[in-house]
């Protein structure tokens, strides 16, 4: 090869770094890949006026008057329901910068960045919007700066019921819609901003094929004063919904496939009647698009099995006003939603037996919902693998891009922390478990869901029996197996 040859060869290769540098698509690079990786992030509620030392009588607001008083650790209060403390939150996103940051591909934020509002120290509106303030400037530092040839990495947010005031009050194009389309600018797309600014909602690409739709629950939920009957036409249920449908429609014609990302999921006690049935209804009818429905806000690590076609609820009007005590939340009913679950997963699985193994399992919706980092428990991430082509092409309308294949999920044993905070030890987060490892599954679709609640509730050999009990310590993540032996 004379020298001639040699330099165009040269101009050639810069050429082609150039146009590659150029195109700000956070998922290229120059080897094909087969799969990548994407981050849950769930339910920070970081408090601003957290002590370490403080007394948990006083939610660690206050130092406490007697040392005889139990005290609250450096990294929070695994077990207990006392918000996390900065430091928590700090030390996450460095874990995540460190092991995982430069692996990701985009990351899904679901909401509930504020403490909650149960003691003597007032919340007002104003710190309610600094802590959702705070947190965005953490993650815009972590994943949208583009520093040290760092790609900048997509955030996809949710606005949590704790992310408003008063908590789960909004009305359609509340004015606290603006502020958050004014913080979250540079993740929302311009033609998505007016949705947005109506709803709390929009549609955004972060992959060739995949498309991600984040919803705005609050409008459909019992304890929203101002979410009314879904089939009502003016209602913002309805509203939300028919969004909803008409994106997924568009979703198919596109030939992508979608993530329905949510904080608070679809359950029958938070829901409205309507809404829940509506929202199972188009889910249903869209499985071919739809690759998976993630939420949050339980705080518990476990996953929602419906079947549209029996799960509909219509014992309750739903045109009268809900007291919020009369949904299920987070802190109570624990025992009595544990069994709800087991119920569900023997009632899909038997339901699914009884149908001939030709029928297509499409009214089954499956929806993922991830623990938080707040440590009610442990504190937690969640690791998702997906599959992805490299070399993808819109004309074909039945490819795979963006199936889920596993997720890892890691916590944190802020108990040990807390004990050897002396030792100045860094924050680490441990794997728990891989989903695809410890249930045995193939992957995340909705037949690896309906094969692992047959052997939650119906095992068949000596290995899947004691299958319920590694489930039931996993949804409160290690901390609390003796409290919970009687669920198993």
């Amino acid at each position: 090869m004379n020298l001639y040859h040699l330099v165009i060869l040269v101009v050639i290769s810069v050429i082609r770094v150039w146009q590659i540098d150029a195109n700000p698509v956070p998922y290229a690079i120059s080897a094909p890949r087969r799969h990548g990786y994407f981050l849950q992030l769930a339910d920070f509620h970081m408090d601003d006026h957290y002590l370490e030392g403080g007394s948990t009588k006083s939610n660690c607001h206050k130092y406490p008057s007697k040392a005889s008083q139990p005290t609250c650790g450096k990294y929070g209060v695994p077990g207990a329901r006392y918000d996390s403390p900065y430091v928590l939150v700090k030390e996450t996103m460095e874990w995540i910068d460190r092991e995982w940051r430069d692996k990701l591909d985009f990351v899904i934020w679901t909401g509930d960045n504020a403490r909650h509002d149960k003691d003597e120290v007032p919340l007002s509106k104003k710190e309610v919007f600094d802590l959702s303030r705070n947190t965005t400037a953490m993650m815009v530092d972590l994943f949208s700066t583009s520093i040290k040839g760092r790609k900048p990495i997509p955030v996809i947010p949710v606005i949590g019921n704790n992310d408003i005031y008063r908590h789960n009050h909004i009305r359609p194009k509340d004015p606290i819609l603006i502020s958050y389309e004014q913080l979250w600018h540079h993740w929302i797309p311009k033609n998505q901003r007016d949705n947005f600014i109506q709803g709390g909602y929009f549609a955004v690409d972060v992959a060739p094929g995949l498309r991600i739709l984040s919803l705005n629950t609050l409008y459909f939920v019992k304890k929203n004063p101002y979410s009314k009957n879904c089939y009502h036409k003016k209602s913002p249920g309805y509203i939300h919904l028919n969004w909803y449908k008409n994106e997924l429609k568009k979703a198919r014609k596109d030939g992508v496939k979608v993530y329905v990302i949510g904080h608070g999921p679809p359950t029958p006690d938070d829901f409205r009647n309507s809404c829940f049935n509506e929202y199972l209804s188009i889910s249903s009818w869209y499985t071919d698009t739809i690759y998976g429905h993630f939420y949050s806000h339980l705080n518990m690590d476990h996953f929602l099995l419906y079947d549209s076609i029996q799960n509909k609820v219509t014992s309750v009007p739903d045109d009268i006003e809900y007291p919020e005590s009369e949904a299920i939340t987070i802190t109570r009913n624990v025992k009595k939603y544990v069994y709800w679950l087991r119920d569900m997963y023997s009632d899909v699985s038997d339901s699914v037996r009884r149908r001939s193994q030709k029928t297509n399992t499409d009214p089954i919706v499956v929806i993922q919902v991830a623990p938080s980092v707040y440590p009610v428990y442990l504190p937690t991430v969640r690791i998702y693998r997906y599959e992805i082509d490299d070399h993808f092409n819109i004309q074909n309308k039945k490819h795979s891009v963006g199936r889920p294949l596993d997720y890892l999920q890691y916590m944190a044993n802020i108990s040990h922390y807390n004990q050897h905070k002396d030792n100045h030890e860094t924050l680490e987060y441990q794997l728990e478990y891989s989903f695809r490892s410890l249930y045995n599954v193939p992957d995340l679709s909705v037949r690896s869901y309906i094969q692992l609640a047959d052997k939650l509730v119906h095992p068949s050999d000596s290995k899947d029996q004691p299958l319920w009990s590694v489930y039931v310590n996993n949804m409160f993540i290690q901390s609390m197996n003796d409290t919970f032996d009687s669920l198993k």
